[in-house]
């Protein structure tokens, strides 16, 4: 353990007020925290705090008790309006808890079903909702009591080691409840309210004495609909200054949605009073409405959005902060968030943006034999739900479970470490202890917000703490599991590597894969051929004995397990034996086939993320990717992977001014971050070892990046691209944004779109007779939402469908978002054309001489191309994935050349500057030197009745060559396949 003393030294160079803060962020120096049950059998529960530990009695005698010393902390009384004494010690109807919140800060314990009654056994009508609020330092309590029948009563009583509390309820009528507040463990005075100063928010910052925590309140616009779609970049935030008295002190600050839509909530940041991000780790903590979990004791379901962090105050002193609430987006890429949800029980979310896509379950869904993972979902699935921009559920995940040839036996969760919580990386250890004592299990789970795929990185270690033997342990010692029933789930294929593809048949339980072995590196099992999307495990290494080997247990009412084992029949395991392995869960959209987990074994297992090429700093890890800085600098190379990651730099005594570069052919380029301002997007946070690092997320497509980091020097920001609407001119149907850089003096217009077909043509920009509108296109024109970051959005709604869109502005490129929601009754294609005008641009070019295509893995120039039999002016290239243009109609054209990538390009005369469109999987390139105009139109999916297909592409105005802009393109436009 590092000590506190060498912590503040790690910081020395940041703002003496903040360092007593972040000298307690690191693992080691966070104060304890934890909730879970004391067995299996979950008869009851514990608190593990830093300053106690009490356990409470789920089976009679229900009371909280000292853990070491079993002396009573917590019990009821209600005295009757006759004087008959009722407590809770006396009944022996068994309780439940539900946690409403959880983290490391503060866990929410809801103990239900809490009943008193007399001497003679008798209950009294009533049933106690007892709410602990737990802290590391202090605990506070609240008993509810609803009354199931008219029930007069004198007094409300609660007595323990620590006080007691008297109150005197009105008359209780059946139907209503009560509540009676009181603190249990060591709360303070709080700070008088002069202390306490509001700045910017919807709700002045106040102390909530019933749970002990200070309360700021904002406004939320609406839910995660509105703003996956809407406004992505909204910040939902507060500010308010905090003075301390002559005691130095600990606060909780809790960051609620006060108005608006609760219970979305996604992630949270907290920055200084300059808007630099602080590294503090923020809880959130949140619950949906509707649907009803607690129907008794909470039958509104009520919904809320909290975001939890600490501030250590010396005597004296005051901060001025504030507190962002942020759902899709920080900076110019989504968020990836770690959450806590109150449901059935209490669930922790691993969000992408506002899709809730791995949703771990601490005590497991289902109980002891449950899943640990109860919703999954794959980003590369085609279509999102309609209304809500969720993907397909194909969870059942779990870890350890084996037979030891006397009963199974399961793993029971005892405790969650909160390495990172967000924005740009979750990164978690999860601990649990086999229900036989025998085995211990830790596991390190991190996600990056990828767009392309949900990869939940794992690195697993079974430690064996006492003998065992296992018969048949290639059916019976199930390392990981992939089950079916959770989703109903029917799969069609089971798949390995080293292995043909197995039909999978249901007409009796059996292993229709038995122990097959798999490489010790860079191997996958998987499930495919269910609509909703497939399942994969993907082993990156392995260690110990036996190798890992693939079963899948097909059971007879169709439901499936996909099953990690070890490649031996017997197993014989010693006290200390350890069997470890690296890998991720892979759940992925393709329905008929293996291709993403195959690609998967190599873009990050053979050719996974790794750092080489160290100039300045020293390599921590290759995985994720972590370079420890010298003197606030880095200097590496990052080699493989896929999509976005986040480079971890470490070692750093400054929290301001984290930034990043990119070695290109122009010398160093900003690898960018930031959209709302010049100071978000990047996540800092304190490190294992008490130094300060930052997160930077890098796209990749494995191909070497040379990388430098400077941490603590301001960097003046560079003026960002401007989108805004076209005016209306001589043609009121043009919908079309105008987009400009700061080298630019004539903007270019972006058609968008230039057609919408679904069943029919729903858009057209110009008057064509042999192509007649829906509707007249002049209503849907000019129709325009400029946001925060300075986007620029639209919405439609054409015969039951919305069409939408989104341009969101960067330095040197500009992010294109279109989405058809088909809210009519019948699938329907999508056909879509996007037209940027460059006449009067930089980028006019009506000879081709500066407009390239890439073909068989070099530029070429369209100059050089034939363009068909049509009229020269006007072709269509076909692109590599793309359909066969065959003969067009005319005017039109086909080139004689194939693409190989989604992008077209047009360099300035100078050949300073490039102007390039790529959308993924381009149905094909298009050149009109009539307009001129160059089109990468993409392929959608199928759009399916109740669904919603949407499709990312990009607008690339930045210096460089043709071949900068063909890595970021490769890195940031990306296939699905």
């Amino acid at each position: 353990m590092v000590s506190l003393v060498t912590l503040c030294c790690l910081v020395a160079g940041v703002e003496n007020s903040w360092t007593n803060d972040f000298a307690h962020q690191p693992v080691s120096q966070r104060p304890a925290l934890e909730v879970r049950y004391t067995d299996g059998d979950r008869t009851a529960f514990e608190v593990l705090a830093e300053a106690y530990r009490v356990v409470g009695q789920l089976r009679a005698p229900h009371h909280l008790v000292d853990a070491k010393t079993g002396t009573v902390w917590l019990s009821l009384t209600v005295t009757g309006g006759d004087g008959t004494v009722y407590d809770s010690v006396r009944t022996r109807e068994a309780t439940r808890i539900n946690l409403y919140r959880r983290g490391p800060y503060y866990c929410e314990v809801h103990w239900f079903d809490v009943r008193v009654s007399d001497k003679a056994g008798k209950v009294a009508p009533l049933k106690g909702d007892l709410a602990l609020y737990c802290y590391p330092e202090k605990m506070l309590a609240s008993i509810t009591w609803h009354a199931v029948a008219d029930f007069e009563a004198k007094q409300v009583r609660y007595a323990g080691t620590h006080g007691s509390a008297v109150f005197t309820p009105e008359p209780f009528k059946a139907g209503t409840h009560q509540q009676f507040a009181f603190p249990v463990y060591n709360e303070t005075p709080p700070l008088t309210g002069d202390a306490l100063k509001t700045l910017d928010a919807e709700r002045p910052l106040y102390y909530d004495a019933v749970r002990g925590c200070y309360r700021v309140g904002s406004h939320n616009p609406g839910g995660f609909e509105g703003h996956f779609f809407q406004y992505p970049d909204y910040r939902e935030g507060v500010t308010f200054t905090i003075t301390n008295d002559d005691t130095p002190r600990k606060v909780y600050i809790c960051h609620e949605t006060s108005s608006g839509t609760p219970g979305v909530v996604e992630g949270g940041v907290v920055t200084d009073k300059e808007g630099h991000p602080l590294p503090l780790t923020v809880q959130v903590s949140k619950n949906f409405a509707g649907e009803k979990e607690e129907r008794f004791y909470n039958p509104a379901d009520t919904a809320f959005s909290e975001n939890f962090f600490p501030l250590y105050l010396d005597a004296g002193e005051s901060q001025t902060l504030s507190s962002i609430h942020l759902y899709q987006n920080w900076g110019n890429h989504m968020t990836k968030h770690f959450s806590s949800l109150g449901a059935w029980m209490d669930y922790f979310h691993s969000s992408t943006g506002v899709t809730e896509t791995t949703c771990y379950v601490p005590f497991k869904f289902g109980g002891l034999p449950g899943v640990a993972i109860a919703d999954f979902r794959a980003m590369s699935q085609d279509t999102f739900w309609t209304g809500q921009p969720q993907h397909d559920n194909v969870a059942g995940h779990s870890f350890l479970s084996y037979n030891d040839g006397e009963a199974w036996r399961y793993l029971t969760y005892r405790g969650t470490t909160y390495h990172s919580t967000g924005p740009n990386w979750m990164d978690i250890g999860l601990e649990y202890l086999s229900s036989d004592g025998k085995v211990r299990a830790t596991v390190r789970a991190f996600e990056f917000p990828q767009a392309d795929e949900v990869r939940d990185f794992i690195n697993v270690r079974y430690e064996v703490l006492e003998p065992l033997t296992i018969p048949n342990a290639r059916e019976n010692f199930r390392l990981l599991t992939v089950a079916t029933w959770v989703q109903g789930l029917r799969y069609t294929h089971a798949a390995a590597s080293g292995m043909e593809d197995v039909p999978l048949a249901f007409g009796e339980e059996h292993f229709a894969v038995r122990g097959h072995p798999l490489p010790r590196e860079n191997a996958f099992l998987a499930l495919y051929g269910e609509p909703k999307g497939s399942n994969a495990i993907v082993i990156r290494t392995w260690s110990g004995r036996p190798g890992p080997a693939a079963s899948v247990l097909c059971e007879k009412k169709g439901d499936t397990r996909l099953l990690l084992v070890p490649d031996a029949d017997d197993l014989e395991l010693k006290a200390g034996d350890v069997i470890a392995f690296e890998g991720f869960w892979l759940p992925y959209g393709e329905v008929d086939g293996t291709r993403i987990p195959k690609r998967e074994t190599v873009a990050y297992g053979s050719e996974g993320p790794r750092i080489t090429g160290v100039t300045v700093g020293n390599r921590v890890s290759d995985f994720p990717p972590e370079i420890r800085a010298k003197d606030n600098r880095a200097e590496f190379v990052l080699r493989g992977g896929r999509s976005d990651v986040a480079v971890l730099v470490t070692g750093l005594t400054e929290y301001r001014w984290p930034r990043i570069w990119r070695e290109e052919s122009t010398g160093w380029v900003p690898v960018l971050q930031a959209r709302n301002g010049d100071l978000d997007g990047v996540e800092v946070f304190t490190a294992r070892d008490g130094s300060l690092g930052a997160a930077f997320i890098v796209a990749t497509d494995g191909t070497p990046q040379h990388l430098k980091v400077r941490v603590g020097e301001p960097v003046t920001p560079r003026e960002r691209i401007k989108v805004w609407p076209a005016p209306r001119d001589n043609n009121p149907r043009r919908h079309a944004a105008l987009i400009r850089a700061p080298w630019m003096d004539t903007p270019i217009s972006l058609r968008y779109p230039e057609t919408v077909n679904t069943d029919a043509l729903d858009f057209i920009d110009h008057v064509r007779e042999d192509m007649p509108p829906r509707d007249h296109p002049e209503a849907l024109a000019k129709v325009w939402t400029e946001g925060a970051g300075g986007t620029l959005a639209f919405a439609w709604t054409v015969a039951g469908r919305e069409i939408g869109g989104r341009l969101s502005p960067n330095e040197d490129s500009v992010d294109l978002q279109f989405w058809v929601d088909n809210r009519a009754g019948a699938s329907c294609n999508v056909g879509v054309q996007f037209c940027p005008v460059l006449a009067g641009t930089l980028f006019e070019d009506r000879t081709l001489d500066r407009t390239w295509i890439h073909v068989k893995g070099a530029w070429v120039n369209m100059a050089d191309t034939g363009r068909g039999d049509g009229d020269p002016r006007f072709c269509h290239y076909e692109v590599e994935g793309g359909p066969d243009l065959g003969r067009l109609p005319a005017p039109w054209g086909v080139g004689d050349v194939e693409a190989d990538a989604d992008v077209v390009a047009v360099t300035s005369e100078d050949g300073k500057y490039l102007f390039a469109i790529a959308w993924p999987r381009a149905a094909s390139i298009v050149s009109n030197t009539q307009l001129p105009c160059v089109h990468t139109d993409p392929m959608f999916p199928r759009a399916t009745a109740g669904r919603r297909v949407y499709l990312r592409g990009k607008v690339y105005l930045m210096e460089g060559t043709l071949d900068d802009l063909y890595k970021r393109v490769q890195r940031e436009v990306l296939r699905k396949y």
